[in-house]
């Protein structure tokens, strides 16, 4: 007779399997990406292409966008060298957010202005789409990295660097921008 164990483990992967997106067939599908290694030292060095600049007061790091995950994700660093710095709330109508705090600590605000958190080195995060967040840096010099799924946040980031001090000052536009890109924010918010 089978043990239960022998039987469970194979009735809980078909589950798991079963509750998969239906995004992607590995049968019919191939994604095309090729494994790739990114490390801190490559950032100091310039020996790697990935997409490193200050946008207002954060450096971020695009480590993996979606041409390298086959679309799946875009992975980002992202450090605030001053405490007091604001990602203020918002929401994405199409995409969850994952994130892990590298140093430092945040003030981290789900779902409503009411519902705040500390979260320090080691928190994960996870906020699915449609719930609003934000978050405040509470040290100098916090880090976190941020898992965008379905990829695709580089593609925003990069148009936002293009802006010029006119567009970016012009509430309508940055508005329309914004939500272009999957970032809804609540008519409310100051200093977006």
């Amino acid at each position: 007779m089978k043990s239960l164990r022998n039987i469970a483990a194979p009735l809980i992967l078909i589950g798991i399997l079963a509750c998969q997106p239906e995004t992607h067939d590995a049968t019919t599908e191939p994604l095309n990406m090729v494994p790739k290694i990114v490390r801190e030292s490559d950032f100091q060095s310039g020996a790697t292409t990935v997409e490193e600049a200050e946008n207002n007061d954060q450096i971020i790091r695009i480590l993996l966008g979606a041409d390298d995950t086959g679309g799946q994700y875009t992975f980002f660093s992202d450090v605030f060298p001053e405490a007091e710095s604001l990602v203020p709330l918002h929401m994405h109508a199409l995409h969850d957010e994952t994130f892990y705090i590298i140093s430092g600590s945040f003030e981290v605000t789900l779902g409503s202005t009411d519902n705040k958190s500390i979260a320090t080195a080691g928190t994960a995060i996870f906020v699915p789409r449609e719930v609003l967040h934000a978050f405040r840096t509470l040290e100098d010099n916090s880090k976190l990295v941020i898992v965008y799924t379905p990829g695709g946040w580089e593609d925003y980031y990069n148009a936002s660097l293009e802006l010029t001090d006119e567009q970016k000052n012009d509430e309508a536009f940055m508005k329309q921008f914004r939500e272009s890109w999957d970032s809804y924010y609540p008519e409310t918010n100051e200093g977006s």
